[in-house]
């Protein structure tokens, strides 16, 4: 409590915390009431197709729907965005709660473990895995497991959870809840940077069995030609669901940097 009244009471803060609150907001909606998107099911982008018209329409604001345009297929950009959340977040959720789960009990039990061929153990084998960049590292399991949505989690899975072996061996305490409140900035920060992993997996067409989910990736990729987009002047298409990923990795970053400063004055 002492430490979110001090997150409030920064102006920056509080208004990092609203916005990583509308998001989640948004991931909540799409689970229990797609229908405020116009739609029934949010199981295929097709559902926000605009008039059936396979040429993107620019930005409009006649209807919510058309404030930041339609892709090819006509796919309305903004309830399309909003709907992403929906598998983006459980993907993000679920790969982010296992990482923490198993780096942190790993990294914990180094720490506190009277046995050093154990903790040298961890270390050596983190290492191992900490080397190999985690974009590379979660693309070469996706290429072993199979591409759906638990396969996307695995490999995030795998892909991050030595950096919380490493950041729980660096607290070097042997209290459970200090050496988990430091952490705390992190699982912040790593919100944005998986964010921004999933669009970049998706994007790159790992998801075969759905070539029409909704996800940011996709709807990037909607028709597979990025460079397309820019040279015909459909900037829309790109730089709408870019900056709702920017945004989202910026506050969340803010945000764990100004826990990151309040952890570091009260010790």
């Amino acid at each position: 409590m002492y430490y979110i009244k001090l997150l409030i009471k920064n102006k920056l803060s509080l208004f990092s915390i609203i916005i990583i609150i509308l998001y989640f907001s948004g991931f909540i909606l799409d689970i229990i009431y797609p229908e405020y998107l116009g739609v029934t099911n949010i199981n295929s982008i097709l559902v926000f197709r605009f008039k059936n018209d396979l040429i993107p329409v620019a930005p409009s604001i006649k209807s919510w729907h058309l404030y930041m345009g339609t892709t090819y297929y006509g796919i309305e950009i903004f309830p399309a965005m909003l709907a992403a959340l929906k598998i983006d977040f459980t993907i993000l959720l679920a790969s982010l709660t296992l990482s923490i789960v198993t780096g942190f009990t790993l990294g914990y039990i180094a720490v506190i473990s009277k046995s050093k061929i154990y903790r040298s153990s961890v270390l050596y084998i983190n290492k191992v895995f900490f080397d190999i960049p985690y974009i590379i590292m979660a693309l070469l399991i996706l290429f072993v497991v199979r591409p759906s949505i638990y396969g996307i989690i695995i490999a995030i899975y795998i892909a991050w959870f030595p950096f919380y072996i490493n950041r729980s061996c660096k607290t070097n305490r042997k209290e459970i809840k200090y050496a988990f409140t430091q952490i705390i900035p992190y699982i912040i920060s790593d919100m944005g940077s998986m964010f921004g992993l999933i669009t970049i997996i998706t994007f790159l067409g790992f998801y075969y069995s759905n070539p029409f989910i909704v996800d940011l990736g996709n709807i990037i990729n909607v028709n597979g030609n990025v460079s397309e987009y820019i040279s015909f002047g459909d900037w829309w298409i790109v730089i709408f669901p870019l900056i709702f990923i920017i945004v989202f990795i910026l506050f969340t970053s803010i945000l764990s940097y100004k826990i990151k400063v309040i952890l570091n004055d009260k010790k």
